[in-house]
């Protein structure tokens, strides 16, 4: 872990870099999401069958 850190703080650049492309991708990502007000949801169905009469 220590490790990790020492090789972030070395290199501010690159973790900079690094967190802005990962933020303008994701905002990318968020934004080219199909939003549909009612969505075409395949719910469930039973069909009952009963005979009236004798």
């Amino acid at each position: 872990m220590n490790q990790l850190i020492a090789s972030a703080l070395s290199k501010p650049v690159t973790i900079v870099v690094l967190v802005l492309g990962m933020l303008v991708f994701s905002v990318m990502a968020v934004l080219n999401i199909p939003v549909d007000i009612f969505p075409k949801l395949n719910a469930p169905t039973i069909y009952i069958a009963q005979s009236y009469g004798a």
